[in-house]
């Protein structure tokens, strides 16, 4: 809580010059640690995730050489788009519980730099699916079109 009873140029050093820089308050680092053990809950769920997705593949490849390849394929495929988000924000989660335990600045910027990746992974992961989308669109108008209808 703030003090209320304080001069208003209390935060003001001598110089009347705000001080310049950032200034991590207890409710920042509540807030970060609280996003960290969020960040680590999710990169768990990813992870048994993919446990499971490779469980699946040793189920599907004992219908035989389509199943392997099945398998394989959606292993690559599937696992590759969930484990590069699941990567990053467990790098988030423990370069930021490193960074709070040790008021590491390097570790703050590292886990920042994940997340970051994070969202950018994310952005073009959706670009991508609506491109997709809209290719899918463009192939149903034209056969729609070719049909007549």
């Amino acid at each position: 809580m703030d003090n209320q009873n304080q001069a208003l140029d209390a935060d003001l050093n001598p110089a009347g010059e705000t001080p310049s820089g950032l200034i991590i308050t207890e409710n920042i680092r509540q807030y970060w640690t609280e996003s960290r053990k969020w960040a680590m809950f999710f990169a768990v769920l990813g992870f048994i995730y993919i446990g499971f997705l490779v469980l699946s593949v040793f189920g599907i490849s004992t219908m035989g050489n389509a199943g392997i390849f099945a398998g394989v394929f959606s292993l690559l495929i599937v696992g590759g788009i969930v484990f590069v988000p699941t990567w990053l924000i467990f790098q988030f989660s423990q370069n930021l519980k490193q960074s709070l335990a040790s008021e590491s600045t390097p570790a703050l910027g590292l886990s920042f730099r994940n997340l970051r990746r994070l969202y950018q992974f994310a952005g073009i992961f959706m670009i991508i699916i609506l491109a997709i989308y809209g290719i899918m669109f463009l192939f149903m108008l034209t056969f729609l079109s070719s049909r007549g209808m």
